[in-house]
């Protein structure tokens, strides 16, 4: 059979047609990413995310010098490559873990329309990880931004550039990808109120903001052509910046990690990122009265539900607008 294969791959012999080769699991893989990349509008975080699970299956498949083919995504193999993803130095988030599953599910499918195999396995109840209830991420106040914009930062013209590009990040909701696509064209006049309308990269959609003081003042101040910093350098400068009106302030982070669901204290002004500017956009203006389907059209959730997961509101936040509003709408 091998001698058979070399002269069909050599050209001594004509394979014969009714004889089609099926790829194997992480041969058909390679072959749905590249056609994922070629497709019409294809995004490259998406194709990037099936590349990211492929290497992971590859580097286990060599670790544990297994065969990974259709019929070996079975119990024992989800259970394996769990605990695989979960060790040392992987030390994978039990989230991380559950996306990397529900990816290498998708895989199973895309196989299964093209009748590579008949393994049904990794259907069953269970199989998947659950995700956990965590909370990484932190939003900035409106007291907490009016803290910031107050900041004399005329001597470190670094530090001032990143609190600017922060400001407004907080003051559209846009993710960093879009911030630098804001013009001055982009900005209309419809019925007494100024808007920005603005086409979105990621989403590829159009969204359309309220044009607040805060963030006409920042694009006035650069004359609508923002400052370009690298999301890397923005991320480590942003978190200098914010110690300087948050230190001290600390928040409780529950994460997970190698698997185990933790929690520690940690201070806020580490935990800053450019996300964090559209987080807080988010929460405020919820906060304020906003509706979450107008919000929503911003943020590009698609349920009530994915958006109240995403806003930074505890408990107690909730409950204590809820207090408000009813006191407002019936005057106690």
């Amino acid at each position: 059979d091998f001698r058979l294969e070399l002269d069909y791959r050599l050209g001594r012999k004509e394979r014969p047609e009714t004889k089609s080769l099926i790829p194997t699991f992480l041969e058909f893989i390679q072959i749905f990413i590249d056609q994922q990349k070629t497709k019409e509008g294809a995004k490259r975080g998406t194709w990037k995310k099936f590349e990211t699970v492929l290497n992971h299956l590859k580097n286990y498949a060599k670790e544990k010098e297994v065969l990974l083919n259709y019929e070996n995504i079975d119990w024992k193999f989800r259970d394996s490559f769990v605990n695989w993803l979960y060790s040392a130095p992987r030390n994978h988030s039990i989230n991380n873990a559950a996306k990397i599953i529900k990816v290498t599910k998708q895989f199973m499918n895309e196989a299964l329309k093209h009748k590579y195999h008949e393994n049904h396995i990794y259907k069953e109840d269970g199989f998947s990880v659950s995700r956990v209830k965590v909370k990484n991420k932190v939003r900035l106040n409106f007291e907490e931004l009016k803290k910031l914009i107050e900041l004399d930062l005329t001597e470190n013209p670094r530090f001032e550039r990143v609190r600017d590009l922060f400001v407004v990040g907080s003051f559209t909701g846009l993710r960093f990808s879009d911030w630098y696509k804001i013009k001055k064209e982009d900005i209309r006049n419809e019925d007494g109120a100024q808007l920005l309308r603005l086409m979105t990269q990621k989403t590829e959609s159009e969204v359309i903001i309220p044009f607040l003081p805060e963030l006409k003042t920042i694009l006035e101040k650069y004359d609508y052509a923002l400052p370009k910093i690298s999301v890397q350098e923005f991320n480590r400068t942003l978190k200098d910046v914010c110690k300087m009106i948050l230190e001290g302030n600390t928040i409780l982070r529950i994460y997970s990690e190698g698997g185990k669901k933790k929690s520690e204290n940690v201070e806020k002004w580490e935990r800053v990122s450019s996300h964090c500017a559209r987080r807080s956009f988010a929460t405020n203006f919820y906060e304020l009265g906003i509706s979450p389907v107008i919000l929503m059209q911003v943020t590009g959730h698609t349920t009530e539900k994915q958006f109240f997961e995403y806003i930074d509101l505890n408990k107690m936040d909730l409950a204590l607008k809820f207090a408000k509003e009813v006191a407002l709408k019936r005057n106690i």
